[in-house]
């Protein structure tokens, strides 16, 4: 019963925001977003939102992945529930400032890993005439591994204004020179070879955007989505070698904060790096 009357105490909440009008604002927002794989395989979302009115009711709502999990929310007086693939924050009234900071992790399933593209949040509240204020934020790609990695930027937003990954904001794709495009084995995926080597960038057990990678690409690389070990996986290119595989990660990684690691195929079937044949030296 208590379940029932909380769901719609937050769809009436959803509802009104819905229904009222909007006003123009502009403000300072900072949004960061850290891997914690110290504590669990877990990502800490902190979000500051200034130009807030006090006492007034506000809703936040973030969009992860449907397998990732509302582990803890690091703020009084709030509201929260996950449903499929988006968390919901209300607050009912607003702390007693003009600024308003928001902290939440969330557990990421240990067959994760690589690029995922996360992050596409949205915060309304009402001003002092209850008009509407909006910030939109869009994905950011969001590396998770063993390592520690932090993502984090502070920027104006004005209604309705969708924020980029400012820090991470992708580079115009590289032109590839003479000599690259005549080794670049990836120039083309009918191109017959004994074996390749791939940049694999992710991995998860739910389909991703193949667009949100495709933005990344420099020169005539191509994204391929395979499925493997029950995992959907994102790869880069087919390279004929493995010096010139390892000189493009690094070239992504640097130019476009995209980081992968390699991955070998044998007549088109996945194998150890150790087992390819310019590798076993």
């Amino acid at each position: 019963m208590l379940r029932l009357l909380m769901k719609l105490r937050f769809a009436f909440l959803i509802l009104f925001f819905v229904l009222i009008g909007s006003t123009a604002f502009a403000q300072l927002t900072s949004r960061k977003i850290e891997s914690l794989p110290q504590s669990g395989n877990k990502l800490l979302f902190s979000y500051e939102i200034n130009g807030v009115i006090p006492g007034k009711m506000a809703r936040f709502q973030q969009k992860i992945p449907a397998d990732f999990k509302l582990d803890s929310v690091y703020n009084s007086g709030v509201y929260s529930q996950k449903e499929k693939d988006l968390i919901t924050i209300i607050w009912t009234e607003l702390p007693k400032d003009t600024s308003v900071s928001l902290d939440f992790t969330v557990d990421v399933p240990k067959y994760i890993s690589g690029t995922i593209h996360i992050g596409e949040a949205s915060f309304m509240s009402l001003d002092s005439k209850n008009n509407l204020l909006k910030v939109s934020y869009k994905p950011c790609p969001v590396y998770i591994n063993s390592q520690p990695y932090s993502y984090a930027h502070k920027t104006t937003y004005k209604p309705y204004e969708e924020l980029e990954c400012v820090a991470d904001a992708v580079k115009d794709p590289l032109k590839l020179t003479e000599v690259e495009s005549k080794n670049d084995s990836s120039q083309s995926d009918t191109i017959s070879l004994e074996y390749y080597y791939r940049i694999q960038v992710s991995a998860s057990k739910l389909q991703q955007n193949i667009s949100d990678f495709e933005k990344y690409l420099m020169g005539n690389d191509k994204i391929i989505e395979e499925q493997h070990q029950g995992l959907y996986k994102y790869c880069i290119g087919m390279f004929s070698t493995y010096e010139l595989a390892q000189s493009r990660a690094k070239l992504y990684e640097t130019n476009q904060n995209l980081k992968g690691f390699l991955v070998g195929y044998i007549h088109n079937e996945r194998v150890e790096l150790k087992d390819m044949p310019d590798r076993k030296n």
